[in-house]
């Protein structure tokens, strides 16, 4: 199966998924967020875009943080999902319909860059992130969080997923995401894997453009 194939897979899924995914996946989300939480919490996020942005869970949880950004957008090729995002959305805030690999956004928009969760979906990582570079102003900096392969739980829910069917691309371990985002024409800052639960296990990674 080719990564667009299974990218198509990706959008049914979470068309169907849609109305029960902030409460079947509260525990992992809650439990994510927070891994997040430290190195947000770093400087202001600014104008903050959030690629693969799901329900816009990222969003509720900062605002709860007393960190909102001063203007938060969303991007997700689900539609569904977008539409329960919307509950979320305010006049600071907007959702678009859009893969990592096609940001519909000018040069230098963002002050921040952020993935949570969604980069094993991506068919073509590296032309997601030069995309997130893109559209990320001198000095600013990205954030993504995945799954890590470096943990033998996650190896194992990788090859369950494949087996019963699932879409996934492909997850990844801490080395190949540096060397992804350096790839990219990014100065990586810094990475971290954590788990997160006895499941899951993710790795976080930082990277500044220039």
């Amino acid at each position: 199966m080719t990564p667009d194939t299974i990218a198509a897979r990706v959008r049914r899924e979470y068309a169907d998924e849609a109305t029960r995914y902030d409460r079947r996946w509260a525990a992992y989300l809650r439990g994510s967020m927070e891994l997040l939480r430290p190195w947000l919490s770093e400087e202001p996020a600014g104008a903050l875009l959030d690629v693969g942005c799901g329900t816009a869970v990222l969003l509720e949880v900062m605002r709860g943080w007393g960190m909102a950004p001063d203007r938060y957008i969303g991007a997700d090729p689900s539609a569904e999902m977008l539409r329960r995002a919307q509950g979320r959305i305010d006049g600071r805030a907007a959702v678009v319909c859009a893969p990592a690999e096609a940001l519909p956004f000018g040069d230098a928009s963002f002050d921040t860059v952020v993935s949570a969760s969604s980069f094993h979906y991506w068919p073509h990582p590296e032309a997601g992130l030069r995309e997130m570079r893109r559209v990320l102003k001198a000095g600013g900096r990205i954030i993504v969080a995945d799954w890590a392969r470096d943990f033998a739980t996650m190896r194992v829910m990788d090859a369950v997923t494949r087996l019963t069917g699932h879409a996934l691309v492909r997850t990844y371990a801490e080395h190949e995401i540096r060397a992804l985002l350096a790839e990219a024409g990014l100065r990586v800052v810094r990475t971290r894997r954590k788990k997160i639960g006895p499941l899951w296990g993710l790795w976080v990674a930082e990277a500044r453009k220039g």
